[in-house]
């Protein structure tokens, strides 16, 4: 019975890695004897597909990391060689194997290296004008971050002197074991509580992170916000994240969003901009005025607004004056459009017709 019961259980593993099992070549969309060449075509073509900025579908972050996962061991001579043979990027201790000693206590408990933890992406909001989203603007901003600590070298300690920790005796990983049924145990592996998964220990404290290794100081970065760029744009710096001894940093992802408050009586809309300017009843009936008023563009900074003598401005007339919106492609230097909303002074609103899109503003 018990040689039943194990054999089922190896052919459920079986059929669960094979279930989990990434295949990197499908993911770029090859053959396994791609050649490089092939993988960095592929690479450019599907990273630019699911990247973030450019496509908008849930998935298309996780198929992003995907495809880069994919190109880095590919590309990697080591890693695609191990991936081949064991389907592992990592060798044989990658692969399926260490399930079936963890699961039912094989291999004699060897230990295997921790992977090093990632650290969680750090989020900033970055507000710029609008006249910043429409003519771009490279700007320096300083961002309280956690970093290493430069008094101890990132080692928490004053000395800068690391101790075997006792209790795992330096190997940063304990073993356990687990009922899972009678005479079935789990064995696994577990950080030491003693260390945090390090090995190693300190005696004196740094005084400047207090053990840490890390603390809080401030980053300076200079960023471009290019012309036209989306409301609420991101911008991800890979790797910049919060630093800390042991760990692999996450990203520092910048949101770029609009102050409301500075934008000189101009909405925005996708590609275009809209305005509402209130006339007198005077004006709206007997025409012979002339506005200037202030615009984003540095070439061209007034918009001309005006009506000839005896011209009449409907309550609720829009007027569209093309190629004065948004720029929304530099090298072809387009632009959207600028719509004008007229409102007339002392006339009943009640009945007046929404304008399309002025809702959504």
């Amino acid at each position: 019975m018990k040689g039943v019961l194990l054999w089922s259980c190896l052919i459920f593993l079986q059929l669960f890695i094979g279930v989990l099992a990434k295949d990197f070549y499908e993911v770029l969309g090859l053959s396994k004897g791609a050649s490089d060449r092939d993988i960095k075509a592929q690479y450019r073509k599907l990273s630019k597909m699911y990247h973030p900025d450019k496509n908008s579908s849930p998935d298309a972050h996780d198929k992003f990391v995907e495809v880069g996962e994919a190109y880095e061991i590919l590309l990697n001579e080591e890693k695609r060689n191990n991936y081949d043979k064991y389907g592992s990027p990592d060798g044989p201790q990658g692969g399926g194997g260490d399930i079936f000693e963890q699961f039912f206590g094989f291999g004699g408990g060897g230990h295997h290296r921790p992977q090093q933890p990632r650290g969680s992406d750090t989020q900033v909001d970055i507000k710029f004008s609008l006249k910043d989203f429409y003519t771009g603007r490279e700007h320096e901003i300083s961002v309280q971050m956690t970093n290493l600590c430069d008094a101890c070298d990132a080692t928490g300690s004053r000395d800068k002197v690391y101790h075997r920790c006792s209790k795992c005796n330096g190997q940063g990983m304990l073993l356990h074991k687990r009922q899972l049924a009678p005479g079935m145990f789990q064995q696994f592996q577990g950080p030491c509580d003693a260390c945090k998964g390090t090995g190693k220990t300190i005696t004196h404290k740094c005084n400047e992170c207090n053990g840490e290794g890390s603390k809080l100081a401030v980053r300076t970065y200079r960023i471009y916000l290019h012309p036209g760029a989306e409301r609420n744009h991101r911008n991800i710096l890979d790797g910049e994240g919060d630093h800390r001894p042991g760990e692999t940093s996450g990203n520092l992802v910048m949101f770029y969003r609009e102050d409301f408050t500075s934008s000189w009586g101009y909405r925005r809309l996708g590609k275009n901009l809209y305005r509402t300017e209130v006339l007198t009843s005077q004006e709206a009936t007997k025409g012979g005025w002339n506005r200037l008023i202030p615009f984003f563009d540095n070439d061209d900074p007034i918009i001309v607004l005006s009506r000839l003598d005896g011209q009449v401005v409907q309550h609720g007339e829009v007027e569209v004056i093309k190629g004065r919106g948004m720029p929304y492609s530099e090298e072809d230097d387009l632009h959207g459009d600028l719509y004008i909303d007229y409102v007339v002074l002392n006339v009943p609103t009640l009945g007046v017709k929404a304008k399309a899109g002025h809702d959504e503003l």
